[in-house]
C-alpha cells in the first residue's frame, strides 16, 4: 500500500533483529519455533549450533568463507598482490580447507 513504511536494514538486522527498528529477526522467530517443537535433544542442539553459526556470521563476529579465503590468499607468501593467484596458493588454500574440514587445523575465525 501507499502508506506502508519501509526501512533499509543490514543483513545483521534482518537475521538477528533490531531494537532500533523493532524488528524481531528471522533467527529469533526460528529459535522461538524450535522451542515449541518436540525435537530430540541432540537434533535440537545440532540445529541450534548451525543457527548460531549463521547468527555470528550475520553479525560479523565470524568471517564468511569468502572473506576467509580472500584473507588467506592475500596473506600467502607466494601471492604477489597482483590479482593473479598462483597454483601454489590455490593448492595450499584447498589443502588448508580440507585440513579444517577434517579437524586437523583449527579455524576459530571461520567456525567459532
Amino acid at each position: 500500500p501507499e502508506s506502508a513504511e519501509y526501512v533499509e536494514l543490514t543483513v545483521d538486522e534482518i537475521i538477528n533483529g533490531s531494537d532500533t527498528y523493532r524488528v524481531t529477526g528471522i533467527l529469533n522467530i526460528i529459535f522461538n519455533y524450535l522451542h515449541t517443537m518436540r525435537l530430540e535433544y541432540d537434533v535440537e542442539q545440532a540445529l541450534r549450533r548451525q543457527l548460531m553459526l549463521i547468527k555470528k556470521r550475520a553479525s560479523g563476529k565470524l568471517c564468511t568463507l569468502a572473506s576467509w579465503m580472500r584473507n588467506y590468499v592475500q596473506s600467502h607468501p607466494d601471492y604477489a598482490q597482483d590479482s593473479v593467484v598462483p597454483q601454489s596458493v590455490n593448492y595450499d588454500l584447498l589443502r588448508t580447507m580440507n585440513d579444517i574440514e577434517e579437524g586437523r587445523v583449527a579455524a576459530p575465525e571461520l567456525l567459532g
